[in-house]
């Protein structure tokens, strides 16, 4: 008789303290293909919600191109690698060892708080979907909802740069520091709470800076380089007071799991401390270049608009000139 397939997380051996803290088996311990590319254990939340996000963007896409629409194809690609990237985070191997390592729980916290959101934000979601929905006449429909959505008091105050700074700059310091982070890892709904809040943070700091999409406060364009340098030394300093402290964040909870891979907490602490330093700085980088970009580029259409407009009352006024001569001409 054939032996019947088993389970890993299902036999007698798998109820340990490890999966009843974690609700599943510790992968073997981690080497860098086993870190970054083969460890993965599928989130049927995250699973659910990207499946959600891409299906929505894509039937949108479809829409615009079926009734003769453009629409920039780097927006749609920028979007489904924010949703790749935001899987691979949530389901991937960093995600998976991100519950038990401190170390690589920070890697997966800079790819959700930093690069995820800028390639969600340079999708373009909200304009997709305004340009795709039919207007309704009844004033009801997804369309007016998501229009009374952006006009919200809610989103007025959510979106208000400062308050968007404030979460993205502060708001990691008032997690790790205080006992809010341990409390969180211990349980998988808290752990997807907080992979929310990183990747809602950096969408919302990142859309108030190089946002293309339409926002209920719009700031004008030095201002948002402005911000993104202001904002940019945060994370640095979060980083390197980390690298410097001598007690373990979260030391009950990580204690559980140093006998798994023979982990020295601290130094595990301090190596995702020095991968925040040393790595935190780049996305943060790429979003100040984009700022520029675009505020040189909002410079030239306004330079346009006005050699455009000096054109046309120039040749208002030549037009004038020519018709009163004509006028007094005998």
């Amino acid at each position: 008789m054939a032996k019947p397939p088993t389970n890993a997380d299902a036999g007698a051996d798998a109820f340990t303290t490890e999966r009843a803290v974690l609700g599943f088996n510790p992968p073997p311990a981690p080497n860098p293909v086993r870190l970054l590319v083969t460890t993965w254990r599928p989130d049927g939340f995250w699973i659910v919600i990207v499946a959600g996000l891409l299906a929505l963007y894509i039937a949108g896409y479809r829409r615009l191109r079926t009734r003769g629409d453009a629409w920039p194809p780097m927006r749609l690609i920028s979007w489904m690698l924010g949703c790749a990237l935001l899987t691979y985070c949530t389901s991937g191997p960093l995600g998976v060892y991100g519950h038990i390592l401190f170390s690589a729980h920070m890697a997966d916290h800079l790819l959700l708080v930093l690069v995820t959101p800028i390639l969600l934000v340079g999708g373009a979601p909200t304009t997709l979907a305004l340009r795709a929905l039919p207007a309704n006449r009844r004033d009801h429909g997804p369309r007016e909802w998501l229009l009374a959505a952006l006009s919200s008091k809610f989103l007025k105050v959510a979106s208000h740069p400062i308050i968007a700074f404030v979460n993205f700059a502060a708001g990691f310091f008032i997690l790790y520091f205080s006992g809010l982070f341990e409390w969180l890892m211990r349980s998988h709904l808290g752990h997807s709470f907080m992979q929310g809040h990183f990747l809602i943070t950096g969408y919302m700091f990142i859309w108030c800076i190089t946002g293309i999409d339409p926002s209920p406060r719009v700031l004008p364009a030095p201002a948002k380089v402005g911000l993104a340098v202001l904002a940019a030394p945060f994370h640095a300093i979060f980083s390197v007071i980390i690298m410097q402290s001598t007690s373990v964040i979260a030391v009950d909870y990580y204690a559980q799991f140093t006998h798994l891979y023979n982990t020295n907490l601290l130094h595990d602490q301090y190596l995702g401390a020095s991968v925040g330093w040393a790595f935190g700085e780049v996305p943060l980088l790429v979003m100040i270049i984009i700022a520029v970009i675009q505020w040189v580029r909002s410079d030239a259409r306004e330079a346009a608009r006005f050699d455009r407009r000096d054109d046309e009352r120039r040749a208002r006024e030549a037009a004038d000139g020519a018709a009163n001569e004509a006028s007094q001409t005998p």
